[in-house]
């Protein structure tokens, strides 16, 4: 009797781990979601706006709200820094959050332009990263109307691949 009420306390405890995961990767499913498609909505308003984007991130913090880090366009400093300078400091504050613990995910923004096979593909780029695993770049192509001048996303284009961890990296 002793035997069977140890195994059965061990599928409790076995199954008690595995619903924790689950809940795990559900919540971090969900922040995912929710952070890629409010910085596509950022981006896109940029982009509808002045046919730009500046470099910035959506974070969820670790009680589940939504902020950004972006740097303020109004200051001489930031203005002379080039786009690599901007993605290399949003990145590193994005780093010194993780380390604190006050974000448990991210999705950082950038246009770019992919050179292949010597043909230019113009589009924004969202590295994606969770503390629960998830590491992804996603890549929306644009193009412009050449009538209008306005920049378009080509959202059925969209391209995910894998990606290093950065901000999140196992230390």
């Amino acid at each position: 009797m002793r035997y069977l009420v140890k195994f059965f306390f061990l599928i409790f405890i076995s199954s008690a781990v595995n619903a924790a995961d689950v809940i795990t990767a559900n919540v971090a499913e969900k922040d995912v979601n929710n952070i890629f498609r409010r910085a596509l909505m950022g981006a896109a308003a940029q982009l509808d706006k002045a046919a730009q984007v500046n470099p910035f991130a959506v974070v969820v913090k670790t009680d589940g709200n939504i902020g950004i880090f972006e740097l303020p366009q109004d200051s001489k400093k930031n203005k002379d820094l080039t786009v690599d300078e901007r993605v290399a400091h949003i990145r590193s504050l994005l780093q010194g959050a993780a380390g604190t613990q006050s974000i448990r995910g991210y999705c950082q923004v950038m246009y770019i332009v992919v050179n292949q096979d010597g043909i230019d593909s113009h589009g924004l780029s969202f590295e994606i990263e969770h503390e629960v695993g998830v590491s992804m770049q996603r890549f929306v192509p644009v193009e412009v109307n050449e009538d209008t001048g306005k920049i378009h996303l080509i959202i059925e284009k969209i391209i995910t691949n894998n990606k290093p961890k950065v901000v999140f990296a196992e230390k």
